[in-house]
Formats: structure tokens, sequence, C-alpha cells
């Protein structure tokens, strides 16, 4: 799926009513792909206001054979995000432990933190610079999946994800809504690269970006 920004993936993942993107597409299969012991499911999650590529399995056999891929690691995801500033390096590596706050409450749910923290590794390319004379389109891979890496990791570098009100400046949050429209973090799952479960050759699939992210680059 190319997830819309605004859409939970997952219902437990918030104290809400809103419909999330596993209930609708559980809807949309109906039973079809449903049994008593097994409904169509998510092999990774995005965060809400994070818009692209979401991959659900619809069988139980996909579901197990994509979950032990993903853990080790050999689910190749690349993000864009646009930026507020332009690394030193226009290209590297980020390698910084995060640790998950439990308890976290309006504010930063993961820190980074060397001691105990996770390894996290990012790898980043600069593709664009001066966009609306500040900003920057920066491509990120994953070689792992800790939650908020990519936002955590970049803002790190002096480099928050545009829109992001958590790990971001709000300021020039705030500033960008007021003048481009700026209405959530930008950052986009641009493609995913993987084994298929059952094909067993490598398949990629690419998610265009999302309005919002490509009228702000179009503008420029």
């Amino acid at each position: 799926m190319n997830k819309a920004p605004g859409v939970i993936v997952h219902p437990g993942d918030f104290k809400t009513t809103n419909l999330s993107l596993i209930a609708q597409v559980q809807d949309y299969l109906g039973a079809k792909l449903t049994s008593l012991t097994f409904k169509p499911s998510l092999i990774h999650r995005i965060d809400k206001d994070t818009s692209g590529i979401v991959m659900i399995a619809k069988t139980k056999p996909s579901l197990d054979v994509m979950l032990a891929s993903l853990q080790s690691n050999k689910i190749e995801k690349v993000y864009l995000a646009i930026c507020l500033g332009t690394p030193t390096q226009m290209s590297g590596t980020i390698r910084k432990k995060l640790r998950r706050l439990e308890h976290a409450e309006n504010t930063n749910k993961v820190v980074i933190d060397e001691v105990v923290g996770q390894s996290a590794i990012t790898h980043y390319k600069v593709l664009e610079t001066n966009i609306h004379e500040k900003y920057s389109l920066i491509e990120c891979v994953l070689e792992t999946g800790r939650m908020h890496q990519i936002r955590v990791h970049l803002a790190s570098i002096g480099c928050p994800i545009l829109g992001d009100n958590t790990y971001g400046d709000k300021q020039e949050n705030a500033f960008a809504k007021r003048t481009y429209g700026v209405a959530r973090q930008f950052l986009h799952a641009s493609r995913i690269t993987f084994i298929h479960p059952t094909k067993k050759i490598k398949v990629t699939f690419t998610a265009k970006l999302k309005e919002d992210m490509e009228g702000f680059l179009l503008k420029k």
C-alpha cells in the first residue's frame, strides 16, 4: 500500500476511533482472504504522519517469511525526507544507538543513548539542496529499523525533518506551515526491495510521493 499521511496503520497504535489502514484492507478484502485462524496482517509499520509503502501479508506463510526477512535485515527500505538545512557531508552513515522511552508523553519517545541504546544505522545521500533556499531532499536507506530512527538520526546531525514537531525545529515548522502549508513531517517510504516469499526472486516496489511533498518540491 502507498499509505496517505494522517492514517494510522494499526488501531493499537493510538487511542482513536479513526479507521486504521489494516482495518481498511481487511474490510476491502472481505472474507476472501480471511479464515478462522488468519487475517491479512501488517509486516511492518510506519508512523501516522509518514506516507508511503506499507507491506501487508495476505497469507500466514508469507507473513512468517517476511517477518524473518525483516528481523534479519534482508529487506531494503528507502525513504525520502525533506529536511531543514544540509548535512556537512553529502552522503554518509549515521551510527547512533537509540533508546525508546517507555512512558514518554508529548515529548521525544526515542533518544540517542550510546550506553544502553540499541544499534541503529542509517545511510543517507543528499539528492537536492537549496529547496526554497534552506531545505534539502535526503534519501535514507535503513540498515536497522528502530522506532523513529530516521527522524532522530537526521535531527542529530542538524538536519531535522521539516514538519516534525517532536524531533524538529518547532519555530521553523510553524513558518513552513504558514508559508507553504506544511502540515506533517515530510517523510515518505519511497522504495522497498526484498525476496518474494513465494516466487523467490528479488522484487522492488516504488511509491510515488504524495501531493503535499511533491508540490513543495515543485514550487521552489
